[in-house]
């Protein structure tokens, strides 16, 4: 096949699922708008008119900066594609950078260091126009260029052990290299998941143990009664940068932890946490991280077969700029290709983490023995968050990792 052919079938792929997207987008813009005096039924009595109008409105200012950011990318992309900047980028670093390994390294570092200075402009102005409007901003603009600084920094530490790794076993491997690099890549992914709570997420926050008094004693409860093992429940400081609360499970084995941000405390009373630290404890006794882990890992599979059986096709680096197959150029085309097919599969994924959520919330309504302290937290959070109360029921099923509010609290009454 043709460089300009396999060209023509990107462009035909990636315009489906853009289209797709920003038809997507633009539906829900739609629905919410239509329905920005229609609570659902089911939340009648528990949110008030203004916190529904604000939530209407955050959505849609959020929704909108959505939409141009989209278009914003794909011109981007175009413009790169295009006029084979891929490859232009490559032949300028073989003159400064020598080392196959090194070479591809620093290529992979710089394009993603220019991606996301690309999409600066809008996430300052999401950062310190909408989400400062609804009075969620809590970030000085020194401590957002001192988070930038850290994750670059952090990028570049994380991804020469990984890309080193990688190439070596491109390099070294044979015809069966994609099975030992999936098997490299698995290994260093759980690696990064144990040290993660540990190493990782103090770089950017502070994490205290939860102190003693009555809500440490009824969470070492309820704990206790669903046989849960952790290293502890910790406190995050997320109101450093945001008014928004949650609570998540992270870590494996012995740094296997409970977080809750300080806003959570705050926003919710300790029925209501303690709900929503049963339903996190759901996660980890019903093995959703496991099962996670294991489809994630199924699929990372999959997509080292692929891209083995493109690595040493020429005409497909000729299409993207580049002179001839290398190793970072293969990992460069193999993203291109695979995110607009991500968002069609991306659906199936959410399907399944909306059952889990299901199965979490269950757990957490038969730990505590009531379904009222969860459904009051979700609705509480969702207050303080001013969540989507009504999206459009496509966008949510391709979008959405979690059940709506609605589809949450009328499962948990239905039992």
């Amino acid at each position: 096949m043709q460089p300009e052919h396999i060209l023509i079938i990107y462009f035909c792929l990636f315009a489906l699922a853009l289209s797709a997207d920003l038809g997507l987008e633009l539906l829900n813009i739609s629905h919410v708008n239509r329905n920005r005096d229609n609570l659902p039924a089911v939340l009648e009595g528990s949110i008030d008119p203004d916190t529904f109008k604000r939530s209407t409105d955050y959505t849609l200012d959020k929704a909108r900066v959505g939409v141009l950011a989209t278009i914003y990318d794909a011109v981007w992309l175009l413009l790169v594609v295009c006029n084979g900047w891929f490859g232009k980028l490559d032949s300028l670093l073989a003159g400064f950078v020598s080392g196959t390994y090194w070479r591809g390294y620093f290529y992979i570092l710089i394009l993603s260091f220019l991606v996301t200075l690309v999409n600066i402009p809008f996430d300052l102005y999401s950062t310190f126009r909408v989400e400062e409007k609804y009075g969620f901003n809590r970030m000085t603009l020194r401590l957002w260029l001192s988070d930038f600084a850290k994750g670059q920094l952090l990028s570049a530490a994380l991804l020469l052990p990984l890309l080193f790794g990688l190439f070596w076993f491109m390099d070294k491997s044979g015809s069966s290299w994609w099975l030992y690099a999936f098997g490299f890549v698995a290994l260093y992914q759980i690696l990064l998941m144990y040290l993660y709570p540990v190493v990782i997420m103090p770089v950017f926050n502070r994490f205290t143990p939860l102190e003693d008094g009555e809500l440490k004693e009824q969470i070492e409860e309820v704990a206790e009664r669903a046989d849960f093992k952790t290293s502890g429940v910790f406190l995050m400081d997320g109101s450093r940068r945001s008014a928004h609360g949650n609570a998540f499970f992270t870590g494996l084995g012995s740094n296997k932890r409970i977080v809750l941000f300080d806003t959570l405390i705050k926003q919710l009373g300790t029925k209501e946490i303690l709900a929503v630290l049963a339903h996190e404890i759901g996660h980890e006794k019903m093995h959703h991280i496991k099962k996670g882990m294991l489809i994630s890992l199924g699929g990372m599979l999959a997509g080292f077969f692929v891209l083995a059986q493109l690595l040493n096709y020429q005409p497909l680096y000729q299409a993207f700029g580049f002179e001839g197959p290398a190793y970072h150029a293969a990992l460069v085309i193999f993203a291109l290709i695979f995110s607009p097919v991500m968002f069609f599969i991306g659906p199936f994924f959410n399907l399944i983490s909306r059952k889990f959520e299901y199965q979490a919330d269950s757990f957490a309504v038969k730990l505590t023995g009531d379904y009222r302290p969860l459904a009051d937290a979700l609705i509480e959070l969702s207050k303080k968050n001013l969540s989507n109360l009504n999206p459009h029921p496509l966008y949510s099923f391709v979008h959405y990792s979690h059940p709506t509010l609605v589809e949450r609290i009328e499962a948990m009454r239905a039992g």
